[in-house]
């Protein structure tokens, strides 16, 4: 059953000012899913707001066919 997993691979960047966020995925976002992963990418660093500069990274399961 997990004998064929393989991580996510499709990288979509989101500008958000001078700060890059990339959001790893089985497949390109659409730009909804990018707010989505914007959102939990804040929670899950215990933020409020995005840094000035710099880059961020988040995994994520979109696209992810469960057969």
């Amino acid at each position: 059953m997990f004998n064929d997993f393989s991580p996510p691979n499709i990288v979509t960047k989101a500008k958000i000012g001078d700060f890059t966020l990339h959001c790893v995925a089985y497949r390109k976002l659409t730009k909804s899913e990018l707010k989505h992963c914007a959102y939990k990418w804040l929670k899950q660093n215990h933020r409020c707001s995005f840094p000035k500069t710099g880059s961020g990274k988040i995994i994520t399961i979109y696209g992810h066919d469960i057969e």
